[in-house]
């Protein structure tokens, strides 16, 4: 009997510590007199138990947060540099833009020789600018995440819900309406040779 009830106390003391019920609430639920309760939690400290815990449980999520912004800053850090240095190529480099490498094959002798040939063109290399555009997005990606803003495909998604929740809104109203505005018909037919 005392075993049985020192385990329904362990569990009220688990659940008091770790969840949001009262005493009053748990010794209810376990079938336990509240004045017990209320003394073993008076004896055994299960308040300071229960607001370290809190505490431990907010530490954790604050830690968890700081990582992961941690890792985000980090990825914008890099993409950031990344494009101080494509800029500083850019630059330095007035045929950057114009230049191009590609492979040479020429035949002689019957032989195939192949070589890289760096040339330079009048027309603009396009691949430069758009691995410069990338990096700016993800850094605009980034910055938005980390202060909570929405990009546009999340807005997109949220103005979908919004306008579905609207829509089921005027459909449940519509709904409504039609069951006040009907009227029940009951229709009895009393059969040949009943007699009342």
């Amino acid at each position: 009997m005392r075993k049985q009830r020192d385990e329904t106390m362990a569990k009220v003391q688990a659940e008091y510590i770790t969840g949001t019920a009262t005493l009053r609430e748990l010794a209810k639920k376990y079938g336990v007199t509240f004045q017990r309760v209320r003394l073993a939690s008076y004896d055994q400290g299960w308040v300071a138990q229960r607001t370290a815990y809190r505490q431990q449980v907010r530490d954790g999520a604050i830690e968890l947060s700081l990582k992961r912004d941690r890792v985000d800053f980090q990825i914008i850090l890099d993409s950031s540099m990344r494009v101080a240095r494509l800029i500083d190529e850019i630059t330095k480099d007035e045929d950057a833009m114009r230049r191009y490498v590609g492979v040479e094959t020429e035949k002689s002798g019957g032989e195939m020789s192949s070589r890289m040939v760096e040339r330079t063109f009048k027309r603009v290399d396009m691949s430069q600018l758009k691995m410069l555009a990338e990096t700016q997005k993800i850094n605009t990606d980034g910055l938005l995440k980390l202060l909570g803003v929405p990009t546009q495909a999340e807005r997109a998604s949220q103005q979908i819900a919004a306008d579905r929740l609207a829509l089921d809104r005027d459909k449940f109203e519509a709904d409504q309406a039609k069951d006040t505005d009907s009227e029940i018909t009951i229709r009895m037919e009393i059969p040949e040779g009943f007699d009342a």
